[in-house]
């Protein structure tokens, strides 16, 4: 297969789940790579567990220690392109994002071939079930006002934990380096892109509603991760300014 949907994962033993993380590699028609981000609890036998019941489609990738979402993600992305993939997809480990949703975002790129990515958004539309905390709704609405900011142009949810795009040189390119923040890596990410396919315009990469959304317990994101990730956004700023082709 090659759809390839990264995983990262940071003492996950109790959200992991193995039925759900096996269902990916069906449902999605997809290799599923679950990166042990230096954990310190069971993830590491869990993820093993997964491995051994797979018939090969899920696979594992060790992190010596703990290096944070961002790089986890990005070393997840590389693994999964050095075996063939031309198309990776992220989620989160908590489940948050329904399978249905997935489908949904990889079925979106493969709509037109001038899709490069696809965004999964959590707005709260009629007839959607978007269950988010009040405090995380709204630091996220301000969130996402300065990286639409930053990013010159109009992005509703950058933080979504679901994102799907097709593999190019561009994309190679764009996570080619270390990102400057380990929470607000997305922003970054998108910014890469945008600029290397012309800044101020989209080429490409469009926001998808998810159907449904329940924050889950047990977020690693905690409140000083994410003040100090609102003053990274200065940075990341300044950081996009080289990736213009």
């Amino acid at each position: 297969m090659t759809r390839w949907l990264v995983i990262p994962c940071f003492n996950e033993a109790k959200r992991l789940d193995e039925a759900r993380i096996l269902s990916y590699t069906s449902a999605l028609q997809c290799n599923v790579l679950l990166v042990n981000d230096g954990s310190t609890d069971s993830t590491k036998s869990l993820i093993e567990s997964i491995i051994s019941k797979s018939n090969n489609l899920v696979h594992g990738l060790t992190l010596k220690e703990n290096l944070g979402k961002a790089e986890a993600v990005r070393s997840g992305l590389h693994t999964a392109i050095s075996f063939g993939a031309t198309v990776v997809g992220y989620t989160d480990a908590d489940g948050a994002v329904s399978v249905f949703d997935l489908v949904r975002l990889f079925e979106e790129l493969d709509l037109d071939v001038g899709n490069n990515g696809i965004i999964g958004s959590r707005v709260a539309l009629l007839g959607h079930q978007i269950t988010r905390k009040p405090s995380r709704h709204y630091a996220g609405r301000i969130f996402a006002t300065l990286a639409a900011v930053i990013l010159h142009c109009s992005v509703y949810d950058t933080q979504c934990g679901a994102k799907v795009f097709r593999v190019s040189p561009n994309f190679k390119r764009g996570i080619s380096e270390q990102f400057i923040s380990k929470w607000g890596f997305d922003i970054e990410l998108i910014g890469r892109l945008l600029r290397l396919t012309n800044e101020h315009s989209a080429h490409g990469l469009r926001e998808v509603p998810l159907t449904s959304w329940d924050d889950v317990s047990g977020s690693k994101l905690k409140i000083f991760d994410g003040l100090r990730t609102f003053f990274e956004l200065l940075a990341i700023r300044k950081s996009l300014s080289k990736w213009s082709n």
